[in-house]
């Protein structure tokens, strides 16, 4: 009788850890209220009664916007945000009106009078038509390129000051009258930075302490000084200062898969009793566009915005027979297209999904002829979409591998060498036939040509693998003693530095983005469990630093949703911090609570500064 398989990919390592955009845009708003409207605004009949079309503008952003007419910029009106004014089109003609914006920067400091970044940013009216509404959303970036500090001394010292060079110069706040500079302890000033060249030391003086901050155009960084150190509790782009933080909590029947989608939303793929749903939330959506996308007892693994705006999603579903077979769908405005997977072997799973430039991408995961063995081993695919149809450039499986090549964790494509890499499952077995802790790394040339394969990494398992744009390259897990680890490797495979970063046990990293521009590595897991599957443990993630394996923060959300155990999937936000998903473990499996949380760059869940 043969035997059944294990589990792949989470629920399967999870049972043996137990063992042990809002885009730029020209909106052109002429929409009869009648039907595209919401309910009609008092005042609007004695308006129009007045003579002239009636606009109402509705403020869809957390700024309070100005809004002016036409090149001169002759002022109309004011809106609150979230609100909505009505305004008369006192021109009779058909005019251009332009949304300027007060920004806060603290709760009684706002910069005033911002532009879009793009000049065709505004809104165009048509005369003929009496009633219309304009709906204003925020541009892609202000026009507005300084560097900004909002800086609170939260210690007991008083009379500090701040110096962005070596040459000790004084910053003065903008917020206060009088070019001012001391900072007593309780205060908290706002500096701008018109070149962000030009800080190239900021510190804390008469106490010399330097904070190493690196600043990018058009971004406000919150800092808290406690006396001996400076903080950075966030830091966001100009124009997404007005935000907070958001959660949903699903009632999906298993792990949902993350992918950033379009306009900032979040896509959503969740398991349900009738199979795979998808939907985008955010802050702005309430989740219920859902589609059906995969039939019933699928499981999602991966998902891969693409180019076009759409997300690929893979996964798989279990035979009647207790076998696997690969799932791929193309996820768009139109639903789910299920795509043909070209499989050479008969049974096998996609765990794992890696682009690289044009349209072709790598399929990772595992496969098998005959579906009786222990574990199916390790198979990649490089498949390219061709009108809907999958075309397959090369196949490796485990008869070009090997048995010791178990599934395919996940992959990375490394453009300055041109090759894929890709870790996996070790499949070395003990004297009594218990699979063994181990991970191997493969190297695959653009055409499919197996370069190096190590199977060196005993008693480590790697659950993801990153690689930056100079060649070096991450991979993120934990050791067998049940910690996370996280190590760093050359272009040619040199170990530079191996971090523990001091996280108690049971602990792991799950997932795992590099963010290029912090030269920032940021990890999503578990800590202080009970056990290795993350039995009682404390969601957390972490901002390591790239070029060093220095902690730089860590944030635990999971005190802010009980019943989580484990922040387990990560996608970078729109224009700043991240998306994670967390949930709860019960009895070797992942269970409720499923949450969606969006955070800051430190992983907070405030927006703004508090």
């Amino acid at each position: 009788m043969l035997k059944k398989p294990r589990m792949p990919f989470l629920y399967r390592l999870l049972q043996r850890r137990f063992r042990r955009s809002i885009g730029a845009f020209l909106l052109t708003a002429a929409l009869l209220s009648a039907c595209l409207s919401p309910a009609k605004p008092a005042g609007e009949d004695s308006l129009s009664e007045a003579g002239g079309a009636v606009i109402n503008f509705i403020n869809h952003t957390p700024f309070p916007v100005h809004i002016v007419r036409g090149s001169g910029r002759i002022d109309i009106c004011d809106v609150a945000p979230y609100g909505n004014t009505l305004a008369p089109n006192s021109a009779g003609s058909d005019e251009s009106y332009y949304p300027v914006f007060d920004v806060p920067l603290t709760g009684d400091y706002y910069l005033k009078n911002l532009y879009s970044e793009d000049r065709d940013f505004y809104y165009s009216i048509d005369s003929r038509v009496l009633k219309q509404e304009i709906n204003i959303h925020l541009p892609e970036a202000f026009s507005d390129t300084a560097v900004y500090i909002v800086f609170t001394n939260a210690s007991k010292t008083g009379g500090v000051y701040l110096s962005r060079n070596e040459r000790l110069d004084r910053m003065t706040a903008i917020n206060w009258p009088g070019a001012r500079s001391n900072i007593n302890s309780g205060e908290t000033a706002v500096f701008r930075i018109g070149n962000a060249k030009d800080l190239t030391g900021f510190t804390v003086r008469p106490l010399n302490i330097s904070s190493g901050l690196s600043c990018r155009p058009g971004f406000v960084y919150s800092l808290v000084f406690d006396g001996s150190s400076i903080t950075l509790n966030d830091s966001r782009p100009l124009n997404r200062m007005g935000e907070t933080g958001w959660t949903k909590t699903l009632e999906a029947a298993g792990l949902p898969v993350l992918a950033a989608g379009n306009g900032g939303n979040i896509s959503v793929f969740a398991p349900g009793p009738e199979g795979i749903w998808h939907f985008e939330t955010g802050p702005g959506e309430s989740g219920q566009n859902r589609t059906l996308c995969a039939e019933k007892g699928s499981v999602v693994t991966s998902a891969l915005p693409l180019e076009d705006g759409a997300v690929l999603a893979s996964g798989y579903v279990e035979t009647a027979r207790g076998e696997y077979s690969p799932l791929l769908w193309k996820q768009n405005e139109g639903g789910a297209t299920a795509l043909d997977f070209p499989a050479g072997y008969r049974y096998g799973t996609i765990l794992s999904l890696a682009a690289k430039e044009g349209p072709a991408f790598l399929a990772a995961g595992s496969a098998d002829d005959y579906g009786g063995g222990r574990d199916y081993g390790a198979c990649l695919n490089l498949l390219q979409d061709e009108g809907g149809r999958l075309v397959k450039r090369w196949e490796i499986g485990p008869k070009d591998l090997g048995d010791k090549f178990g599934e395919a964790r996940s992959a990375v494509w490394v453009p300055i060498d041109n090759i894929w890499r890709v870790t996996g499952v070790l499949l070395d077995y003990d004297s009594r036939g218990n699979l063994l802790p181990g991970s191997y790394v493969i190297e695959v040339d653009d055409a499919g040509g197996i370069l190096k394969t190590d199977v060196s990494f005993n008693g480590l398992s790697f659950y993801k693998i990153l690689a930056a744009r100079d060649g070096s390259w991450y991979l993120a897990g934990e050791e067998a003693q049940g910690r996370a680890l996280l190590v760093k490797y050359d272009r040619t495979g040199k170990l530079l530095w191996r971090q523990q970063n001091r996280l108690q046990a049971f602990s792991y990293y799950q997932d795992a983005m590099l963010v290029e521009e912090d030269s920032q590595i940021v990890l999503a897991g578990t800590m202080n469990a009970a056990d290795g599957g993350g039995t009682g443990g404390t969601p957390f993630l972490q901002g390591i630093n790239a070029a060093t394996g220095a902690e730089e923060w860590r944030a635990e959300p999971g005190g802010e949703f009980p019943g989580t155990a484990l922040a387990y999937s990560l996608v970078r936000g729109k224009g700043y911090g991240y998306v994670t998903a967390l949930c709860g473990v019960a009895e070797g499996m992942p269970s409720g609570p499923y949450i969606i949380a969006r955070l800051n760059e430190r992983g907070l869940m405030y927006g703004g500064n508090k």
